[in-house]
């Protein structure tokens, strides 16, 4: 118990031919039980360089009473063909790059930071000389002040009907596709081309192609009707059995013209030029459209989409902000003029006091922004010129030199 029956004795030659053996070491490790009167036995043996034939088991140093040995699963197992080690360590002291591209980039940021200086120093400086050659009549900013307060209140009529009629256009049906729905049932106008002709057909829902019109002004007053579906226009037809609206492809002819009289803020009217006829929704035939009457019985609604047809929007969006630009412009020019007046001479010391300590300092400021100017052209010019150099480290015996240094600039 504890004892080992014996240990794995190993040797090996330097060739087959060789007299001479050679003996390997190992570490034996512990028996293992494995039951029913199974061991199992292993060492690790490191195989030297020299040696090219090993014995590979033996036993020695025998121990206990047993007088036989059956050995199974016998096996070499290969851990590691190089078990060379090697650690050093060497230290040496780097020298660090000199990062010239990092002192251009902090003299850049300085160099944007003086120009935006420079900036307010020269708006200021033309403020002030603008207040100063004010001073000289004052008269004459009296007089103009008079005049553009009469000009601000005329620009300010101008900017509010400009809003109005902005808001109107955008409230405008005829500036969009729309859906056209009568107040009888709620139901919609749709281009129908499953008869004979193509006419209109009412649905209980705006959805679908043929649903969207648009209304194209050909005069102060009167408009085509156009469906989106194939861009063909809605006319006055009295060819059938009574009067209604027929489509063609054209908008040509007396009957493709429309007056759109308003009823009230949502709802119109819809009469043709020919005759002075009504659009009226109409159920009596084998489905919902349109009958012209010569009076309106249910007026419609022009239910606008997102979709804009003209520019009509846009020009008065933008004749309202030229308005509101050129008030602003007046009335910035207002407040300047009138604090001139207010200042008058009192602070006229001041001012000038101010103005020449502004100059001063946009003086200094200048060359400051030219040196700074000057150093990042020659430092562009010479980066190009004198590259960077690591200095020597090392030098062996065969005049082979080893050179290093850190970057700091990455």
């Amino acid at each position: 118990q504890g004892t080992k029956l014996f240990t794995f004795s190993h040797w090996g030659k330097t060739s087959r031919s060789a007299n001479d053996t050679i003996a390997v070491s190992a570490v034996q490790d512990e028996f293992e039980d494995l039951g029913n009167g199974w061991y199992r036995a292993s060492c690790t043996l490191t195989i030297p360089d020299e040696i090219s034939l090993l014995r590979s088991f033996e036993i020695a140093k025998v121990q206990g009473n047993w007088n036989s040995l059956e050995i199974r699963k016998h096996h070499i197992r290969l851990l590691s063909d190089s078990i060379t080690s090697a650690k050093y360590v060497d230290d040496m002291a780097l020298k660090m790059l000199a990062d010239d591209q990092a002192d251009s980039m902090a003299n850049l940021k300085d160099l944007k930071r003086k120009e935006m200086q420079e900036i307010t120093l020269k708006n200021e400086k033309q403020e002030l000389e603008e207040k100063l050659a004010g001073l000289k009549d004052l008269e004459l900013i009296r007089r103009r002040v008079n005049e553009l307060i009469v000009e601000i209140q005329d620009l300010e009529i101008q900017e509010k009907n400009c809003k109005s009629n902005y808001d109107y256009e955008v409230n405008n049906p005829f500036n969009y596709v729309c859906h056209i729905q009568t107040t009888y049932n709620g139901w919609f106008c749709h281009y129908d081309y499953s008869g004979s002709f193509p006419t209109i057909r009412m649905y209980p829902s705006s959805s679908g192609a043929g649903g969207k019109w648009k209304f194209n002004k050909i005069s102060q007053e009167y408009y085509t009707i156009q469906t989106t579906y194939n861009g063909w226009f809605c006319h006055y037809d009295y060819s059938g059995s009574f009067p209604t609206v027929r489509m063609y492809s054209s908008s040509s002819g007396a009957g493709g013209k429309w007056q759109l009289n308003k009823v009230d803020q949502k709802y119109h009217t819809i009469q043709t030029t020919y005759n002075g006829w009504f659009w009226n929704y109409d159920y009596s035939g084998s489905f919902p459209t349109t009958r012209m009457k010569p009076s309106s019985s249910n007026p419609w609604q022009l239910v606008k989409t997102e979709e804009q047809v003209n520019d009509e929007i846009e020009k008065s969006r933008q004749a309202w902000q030229k308005i509101t630009e050129l008030l602003k412009q007046k009335r910035d020019l207002l407040y300047v003029s009138r604090q001139i007046l207010s200042a008058g001479d009192q602070e006229k010391e001041a001012w000038e006091k101010r103005l020449d300590q502004v100059i001063s300092l946009l003086t200094q400021l200048q060359i400051e922004i030219n040196t700074l100017n000057t150093d990042f052209l020659k430092f562009i010019s010479n980066s190009h010129v004198k590259p960077q150099v690591m200095p020597e480290v090392a030098k062996d015996d065969n005049d082979l030199v080893t050179q290093g240094a850190l970057l700091g600039f990455l």
